[in-house]
């Protein structure tokens, strides 16, 4: 999956987008995502009038993220 995600990544130029995607609105949601590879780190926030490429990255990723099997971290 990780290489998925960096070809992902990639294809949109991720590294070159904007840091932030906003608009003058109040209650809207947000989705932020931060990605490191190699010496390259880039947090983006998508509020509102991101690219459509940037939404479908993300949607991407989700469905990866969703897919992987999690096991729960031991309390002490």
């Amino acid at each position: 999956q990780k290489n998925v995600i960096i070809q992902k990544c990639e294809e949109i130029n991720f590294f070159k987008l904007n840091d932030r995607y906003d608009a003058n609105m109040t209650d809207v949601p947000s989705t932020i995502l931060s990605f490191q590879y190699e010496d390259n780190r880039k947090v983006v926030v998508d509020r509102a009038n991101a690219p459509s490429e940037l939404h479908v990255f993300e949607k991407e990723i989700e469905m990866i993220l969703d897919g992987l099997d999690y096991t729960a971290v031991k309390k002490y």
